[in-house]
């Protein structure tokens, strides 16, 4: 999972409002309009899926088709009615996590694995899991705050399993962990994905949006990088510079 900044929404969110004589919006994935909104929403994720990686690309049926656009607060709930055509809670994702997550969420339904089971891997790891609230949910890609998305998660020291990030406090540890095991992320396409980044990283190769990423967050060092890759190699996965200095969790 990486950062992903959508800038200002794109004009053609207006042309997918809609609201019933209630004035509760109406939600239809399909016509011209939503085939315009979608390929802006596909652009700004560079065609992959915000929680895998995976590369996935919109395809208009001119049909009810909502399978690469995730609510991440779900519009199911009357919490989150006013976000149903909020911007920042629009992600691009790949059929597969899109069924894993559903309606799925912190603070309305219960761990997919069960709260037993949260607890025996917060035992194993020494963490104490809080489960997250509605207000807090689930590691979001759309995040700009500290800790970013992408240090969140790491690989197991066997580099076998995606795994929460072990410097995280109790509360973003507990957040991690159930966006691993709610999006099932541990999967084999996903570990294989982060490995790539981190062996490349580790090489010295960047791709643009890391070199973006380095710029947003003011890298101390990114003068010295532009200046050793001067070529830029986009690499399978991309998020956050290797060198990016720890943040205060």
């Amino acid at each position: 999972m990486r950062f992903v900044d959508g800038g200002a929404p794109p004009d053609s969110l207006d042309g997918i409002k809609n609201y019933d004589s209630d004035g509760k919006p109406i939600w239809c994935p399909k016509g011209k309009s939503y085939a315009r909104f979608m390929k802006c929403l596909e652009k700004v994720f560079d065609k992959k899926c915000a929680y895998c990686g995976q590369d996935c690309q919109y395809v208009d049926t001119n049909a009810l088709n909502d399978d690469r656009i995730d609510h991440f607060r779900p519009r199911c709930y009357d919490d989150f009615e006013s976000l149903v055509f909020d911007w920042n809670n629009l992600n691009y994702v790949c059929a597969l996590c899109n069924s894993f997550k559903g309606n799925q969420f912190p603070g309305k339904t219960d761990p997919a694995e069960g709260l037993p089971k949260m607890e025996s891997e917060s035992r194993k790891t020494g963490k104490r899991y809080i489960d997250p609230s509605a207000e807090i949910g689930y590691v979001n890609p759309r995040d700009a705050n500290k800790p970013r998305p992408e240090q969140f998660f790491t690989l197991s020291k066997n580099k076998a399993h995606l795994v929460p990030n072990p410097e995280l406090c109790n509360i973003q540890w507990s957040r991690a962990l159930r966006t691993i095991y709610d999006l099932k992320l541990d999967r084999t396409d996903t570990r294989e994905r982060y490995n790539v980044v981190r062996r490349q990283q580790a090489e010295g190769i960047f791709s643009e949006e890391a070199l973006r990423y380095a710029k947003l967050i003011g890298h101390p060092k990114l003068e010295q990088i532009r200046e050793r890759f001067p070529q830029k190699t986009k690499c399978a996965f991309p998020c956050s510079p290797a060198c990016e200095e720890k943040s205060n969790v």
